[in-house]
């Protein structure tokens, strides 16, 4: 293994950009190809960090030089390309969330072990500093016994906007095959990981949970989840698209010896930075993962809470950086597709409870 991860980054949408940055500047790696099906998303790139570009990620994963690969991809095809990554032998981290199907989670964890590369599950929240902060303080006894956690990720331009824009990828992705694909997948899929994280990865053993379509869309825009877990312990966890005017990243930890409140954003708090402008700003919100300076909700007007540093605060850099040092210290990642595939599990498991109406025992029997 060389003192450099060799890497290749397979979609340029939203987040591929993103890792395709860090990947050219971290010390621990060479960005040497990146991919899309639409050939000029991938060669725009190629140009600014001076790689090569494919829109067939097989041509990719051929490249012997390449020793792993970050998908980023639509969530349906994750699974194909990762197990197709993996077995021609490159260490192998995927996007949010780590595929559609427990079978396909289960055959992405076998073939990994079977070929002896490296998984990761790319969750920022557990590398985002004021999240990991949290834990370090839950770990270190300074709260307590943690007996109740409640977590929420929303972003929102609001119903009538996301009715004109239709930018949430669930039309695209629920099909016959895949049901199901809204908001639980896109943002609930984060704080449903961290509460798991924070827990120390204890088993759910009961999931209840209520959804929403307040968009008319064909599938959830808001959902409202409560997680109980074998050791006692309970999450709340919410997500939607209504978060007016910010991202809305935020956990309350409740100890027997203590509170922990944490807001990735400072939306809440009375700390960092808060602008209002009348004639909107450069860097937005959101600048970070969206090109060209004009954040998420475009250039932002009124209030609003940007980030200093905000492609470290958000956790990118540090979850790439991870990924990179345990492959050079040939460790697995500590967040894999394992919890990738229990975070699935509790997704599965809402899905059922919103259906039956009743709270939903897991292990999941299929």
């Amino acid at each position: 293994m060389s003192k450099r991860v060799r890497i290749g980054i397979i979609g340029m949408g939203v987040q591929g950009p993103v890792h395709a940055e860090w990947s050219a500047n971290l010390r621990e790696s060479e960005l040497v190809a990146v991919c899309d099906v639409v050939e000029s998303k991938a060669k725009e790139i190629a140009s600014k960090y001076q790689c090569d570009f494919y829109s067939d990620y097989h041509q990719l994963l051929e490249r012997k030089d390449i020793e792993a690969v970050i998908v980023v991809t639509p969530p349906r095809t994750h699974a194909s390309i990762a197990i197709d990554a993996m077995k021609a032998g490159k260490h192998v981290a995927v996007e949010k969330p780590l595929c559609m199907t427990l079978d396909e989670a289960e055959e992405m964890i076998r073939v990994s072990k079977k070929e002896h590369v490296f998984d990761c599950y790319l969750e920022n929240l557990c590398y985002a500093p004021t999240y990991s902060m949290a834990k370090r303080i839950v770990s270190d006894g300074g709260v307590g016994d943690v007996f109740f956690v409640r977590c929420g990720e929303s972003d929102g331009k609001g119903i009538d906007k996301y009715r004109e824009e239709n930018v949430m990828r669930g039309k695209n992705e629920t099909s016959a095959k895949f049901p199901s694909y809204g908001m639980l997948h896109e943002g609930g899929c984060h704080p449903i990981m961290y509460c798991r994280y924070l827990f120390d990865r204890a088993p759910v053993s009961k999931v209840y949970a209520e959804t929403r379509k307040y968009a008319n869309r064909g599938s959830e825009d808001a959902a409202f989840v409560t997680i109980t877990y074998s050791s006692g312990q309970v999450a709340w966890v919410d997500t939607c698209i209504y978060s007016l005017g910010t991202f809305d990243d935020r956990a309350e930890i409740y100890g027997t010896k203590g509170t922990i409140l944490a807001d990735l954003y400072g939306f809440h708090m009375n700390g960092g930075v808060k602008v209002h402008s009348q004639e909107g700003f450069d860097p937005a919100i959101g600048s970070s993962r969206y090109p060209f300076g004009s954040g998420f909700f475009g250039k932002k007007r009124g209030w609003s809470t940007p980030l200093p540093d905000e492609e470290y605060s958000l956790g990118y850099y540090h979850e790439q950086k991870g990924f990179l040092n345990n492959i050079l210290v040939e460790k697995r990642p500590e967040v894999n597709f394992d919890d990738g595939k229990a975070t699935l599990e509790v997704i599965m498991a809402a899905y059922k409870s919103q259906e039956t109406g009743n709270a939903v025992t897991l292990p999941l029997s299929r």
